[in-house]
């Protein structure tokens, strides 16, 4: 991030971004350059506003929310220091406040950097006339022709029960089956149930239906989906470390690391709350067997850079437009060993 640690070291920086696991990252990241990095929070604003009057103007980079950017206190401590760049990383929605606070820092900024998938819309009128550069993500990265990893899959077989409850839990539920996994079908299902109680629905077709299911997936017995994941990562963890990829829902991600461990093979959880364990670069010098680590896809947001020279694994298929980006990216720039993703058939 040359631009931005150039501006940083002469002057202020404001980072914003439309969710806090991005500003970890980007902490994360900024972490390893010399420049300071700071979390906006009551205490950096009113510092920031008793920089307005010293001899030399604030320097550093300063991470914020377009929420806590437009809290009164932040808000006025940037009109009275320089900002010598703005990046606001993601477009936000017209029309809101995310957009109008984002509008005001670009504005007051010296320069300013808009980082944004310009397909989902015009270019808002705040930018102009501002240059807007289009960069497509294959001429960021690089031509994904040049991949180093390589991408693969491991077979995944259900059997036509299994086929039979996981496609009524789909229809219950309303969202298609094809990436989810046993688990968190369950999960949503007494979710459902739950909420449905709580609102005094307790009775009906719908509900006998739901319970129906949740005892179908109970008695279905040994998880192939599980089976088939251990296997993959047995074989890949004696060429690489290995990251399994689950959903965004903890439960998920507890159920393989249960099923892993329960099959001698020590498997680390990675959260959005829990970090990469220290030794890990350590470890890996170390293989083979190399480690194996379980991560919710949330919480690559905020380790991405953990993913370097691993094998990810993916529990259930990518289907994000986040997760096939990461991946796109991962494989074109050859950071990660190599992939593998689910190759579901059943037995109807």
């Amino acid at each position: 991030m040359p631009t931005i640690e150039a501006a940083a070291a002469n002057g202020l920086v404001v980072i914003v971004a439309m969710a806090r696991i991005e500003l970890a990252q980007w902490r994360e990241r900024l972490g390893i350059s010399r420049v300071s990095v700071w979390m906006a929070t009551s205490e950096v604003a009113l510092e920031l506003s008793e920089l307005s009057t010293a001899a030399h103007p604030p320097t550093g980079v300063l991470l914020t929310t377009p929420t806590r950017l437009d809290r009164g206190l932040l808000r006025n401590a940037l009109r009275s220091v320089p900002v010598a760049l703005a990046v606001v990383d993601g477009k936000p929605r017209d029309l809101t406040r995310a957009a109008s606070s984002s509008a005001r820092l670009v504005e007051i900024a010296d320069r300013s950097i808009v980082v944004d998938d310009l397909v989902g819309g015009p270019t808002p009128e705040w930018l102009g006339p501002h240059a807007v550069v289009e960069v497509s993500l294959d001429e960021v990265i690089g031509s994904a022709a040049n991949a180093r990893a390589a991408i693969g899959s491991y077979q995944v077989t259900l059997g036509e029960d299994e086929q039979e409850v996981l496609d009524r839990a789909a229809k219950v539920l309303g969202r298609p089956v094809a990436w989810r996994s046993r688990i968190v079908l369950h999960a949503g299902l007494l979710q459902l149930i739950s909420t449905a109680e709580q609102a005094g629905n307790h009775e009906g077709d719908q509900m006998a239906e739901a319970w129906s299911v949740v005892d179908d997936l109970e008695n279905l017995g040994p998880d192939p989906r599980l089976a088939a994941v251990l296997q993959a990562a047995v074989r890949m963890r004696n060429v690489a470390p290995v990251v399994i990829v689950t959903g965004g829902r903890l439960v998920e991600a507890e159920y393989v690391q249960d099923h892993l461990i329960e099959n001698g093979v020590d498997a680390d959880l990675w959260t959005v709350q829990t970090q990469p364990s220290a030794d890990k670069a350590s470890a890996q010098a170390k293989g083979p067997p190399f480690p194996v680590a379980v991560a919710t896809t949330g919480s690559l947001d905020v380790n991405e850079q953990w993913l370097t020279g691993s094998a990810l694994v993916y529990f259930t298929e990518p289907h994000t437009d986040r997760e096939h980006q990461r991946l796109h990216v991962a494989l074109a720039t050859g950071a990660i060993h190599s992939a593998s993703t689910p190759r579901v058939t059943d037995l109807t």
